[in-house]
């Protein structure tokens, strides 16, 4: 069952409303584009993937949440939280073009480019690591004891 529906990012309608207030010719305006082209390919990948846990039965008491803020030890924005009585998924959805890398030494995500450059992103598998620290953080401050786990994937 979705609790938490698929939504836009706050971000996304403001990134809208000033990209279409500024002069094309502005300095922030290119910048911004690619601000809001990247927002709105991460709720595209988020809103295929909820939709496909839509579709799945999935066990009785399981909700599906969307872009759930929180603070415990660390500040949280998790993508896609599956929580139940007995345990809690964190999945973090990536819609990033081109072939990917990993680097295990620093962990980071490199894309390279339908032009060849390569692009050094961060590491979805530390992003992963924290939400998944976070929220096992606060459930035990509010005394439950579930297990967290996290799971980073591309669309």
């Amino acid at each position: 069952m979705i609790l938490k529906p698929c939504e836009p990012y706050p971000m996304t309608p403001a990134l809208t409303a000033l990209t279409k207030r500024l002069h094309p010719s502005h300095e922030m305006c290119p910048k911004l584009l690619v601000e809001l082209k990247r927002q709105e390919a991460g709720e595209h990948g988020e809103q295929h993937v909820l939709s496909f846990l839509a579709a799945c039965q999935l066990p009785e008491q399981t909700y599906l949440l969307h872009n759930v803020a929180m603070k415990s030890k660390v500040e949280m924005r998790i993508g896609i939280l599956l929580l139940s009585p007995w345990w809690c998924l964190i999945l973090e959805v990536k819609n990033i073009t081109g072939r990917l890398y990993f680097n295990d030494n620093p962990r980071q995500l490199i894309r390279k480019g339908d032009d060849g450059k390569d692009e050094i992103l961060g590491s979805p598998e530390n992003q992963v690591d924290q939400y998944t620290f976070g929220l096992k953080s606060l459930l035990e401050s509010q005394g439950a004891k579930l297990p967290v786990t996290g799971q980073f994937f591309s669309v």
